[in-house]
């Protein structure tokens, strides 16, 4: 096996993994497996499209045109929706503030990364799902001829109108 070219952000890895998310931060397992899964995919989205070997991985491949190009491939190539696209996002910005506390380069490529915004989730609004024809339809279907019917047309019309 070859000597790992930045042994610091192996170590970083690390104990970004087994000390500080656990003990400092106080997350949960699963947390700490979402974030390390979004590691070894960047890692592994450095080695395929990049072409780098792991050993050959320092800190600076950590930068904003590597994260974009990651979070793009992630969309296309691996075909992950919107939220895990963010959640991918947060987990590697977490990971480089992590990084820059002791390091005022590491710093200066945090905070490019910290720029990249989230993708906006689309408004799913129940106007969408439910269109005024269809909320007629539904209407219809309860007997306002009756006390009965007459009450669950309103409740479902509050409804609608509530937006619940």
């Amino acid at each position: 096996m070859r000597k790992v070219k930045d042994i610091k952000l192996f170590t970083g890895i690390k104990t970004f993994l087994t000390y500080y998310l656990p003990k400092v931060r106080n997350r949960s397992e699963h947390t700490i497996q979402a974030y390390r899964d979004a590691i070894n995919l960047y890692l592994l989205f450095l080695k395929s499209i990049k072409g780098l070997e792991l050993e050959q991985v320092t800190t600076f491949d950590f930068n904003c045109d590597n994260v974009v190009e990651f979070l793009e491939w992630l969309e296309k190539e691996r075909s992950c929706g919107i939220s895990t696209r963010n959640q991918r996002l947060m987990s590697i910005r977490a990971f480089c503030k992590y990084l820059a506390r002791d390091d005022a380069l590491v710093f200066q490529a945090y905070s490019k990364i910290s720029e990249i915004k989230p993708t906006p989730k689309p408004d799913s609004t129940l106007s969408e799902i439910l269109t005024g024809e269809r909320i007629l339809r539904l209407l219809e279907l309860t007997d306002a001829t009756n006390a009965t019917g007459l009450r669950d047309r309103f409740f479902i019309a509050l409804l609608y109108d509530t937006g619940c």
